[in-house]
């Protein structure tokens, strides 16, 4: 996603994010400091009633998008090097704890004893210890997952490994539990290898390829104020390569987790299916077409003897995949 070429004042932000940045932008922007609840409060978010006005207009493509021949982009290992990850967590924690106000103050967040948030906490339980050799810093993560009242189809999982998902995306969808494992270790993965972390390195080193930034952590971090960089988070478009990577992690986490392989072309055909009939905010940030539903369905024979196994049977008497509905 290209992004403009200095972080934008929150006020400047508002009519550019999806209604869980705007959200939270409202709340950063009402508050003289930064929310003082616990970072490891439950993940939350205030979202209005559903709108094509409310949702983003699609960013230019950027050269490399559009196929210009212009010169090989720096690697991304280069520019996560320049955004500490602890310093991002925090970010991560703060915007969590902003949209958990706004969220609970429009009574949109799903109570704990919701049997859909039981079931989504303990899918999360049980892909947490898959998930965890993909980043060492992930065992110190504060792991959570919450539901918030919506028609929206959309979810996201910040850095820190806290996840919100909207009810619109179990219900318009009709995601049994096998689809839902595999869109939460799909946004797990996006987190595990810190795409985030890459993308907004990126948009630093874009703001100030003129030379005038010295490419430190510590003059990054001081140029992004926390709501910059809770809205560049909330409103992320990931490339083709993070969606490629945490398509391949998040079927390899919720395959050793037991969970069906095969939910996750199910899962991308109904998000296709969804994206075709209206703009999703989801979609806009995990773009899907006909190439990655096709390299979902070969990955399945790679992925079905780890799902096997989990299951203590092997690939020839698994039944046939029964997709929710």
């Amino acid at each position: 996603m290209t992004l403009p070429g200095r972080p934008r004042p929150a006020t400047r932000a508002i009519a550019a994010l999806r209604p869980w940045a705007l959200a939270l932008t409202l709340t950063a922007a009402s508050a003289a400091a930064p929310a003082t609840g616990s970072p490891a409060a439950s993940v939350t978010a205030n979202k209005p009633p559903p709108s094509a006005a409310a949702l983003p207009s699609p960013a230019p493509a950027s050269p490399q998008q559009a196929g210009a021949e212009d010169p090989p982009a720096p690697a991304p290992d280069m520019f996560r090097s320049m955004v500490p990850s602890a310093w991002l967590e925090t970010q991560g924690a703060q915007a969590y704890a902003q949209v958990m106000g706004a969220a609970t103050r429009a009574h949109r967040l799903e109570p704990a004893g919701n049997a859909r948030v039981v079931q989504a906490r303990e899918i999360l339980q049980r892909l947490v210890p898959y998930a965890l050799k993909w980043n060492d810093r992930a065992r110190n993560w504060k792991w959570e997952v919450n539901l918030v009242r919506s028609r929206d189809i959309n979810a996201i999982c910040l850095p820190g490994g806290r996840i919100a998902i909207d009810t619109g995306m179990l219900e318009r969808l009709k995601l049994n539990n096998d689809e839902t494992a595999l869109l939460m270790s799909h946004l797990i993965a996006h987190a595990l290898r810190e795409h985030a972390r890459a993308h907004i390195g990126e948009q630093q080193t874009t703001a100030h390829d003129d030379g005038a930034s010295s490419g430190r952590a510590d003059t990054v971090t001081e140029q992004w104020s926390t709501a910059d960089v809770a809205a560049q988070l909330i409103a992320m478009r990931y490339g083709t390569s993070d969606e490629t990577e945490a398509d391949v992690i998040g079927a390899d986490i919720a395959s050793r987790a037991g969970f069906d392989p095969r939910a996750g072309l199910v899962l991308w055909q109904k998000f296709d299916w969804a994206a075709r009939r209206r703009r999703q905010p989801f979609t806009f940030a995990h773009p899907v077409n006909a190439k990655r539903l096709a390299d979902l369905k070969k990955r399945q024979k790679d992925m079905l003897p780890l799902y096997a196994k989990a299951k203590k049977t092997t690939v020839g008497r698994l039944p046939p995949y029964r997709p929710g509905r």
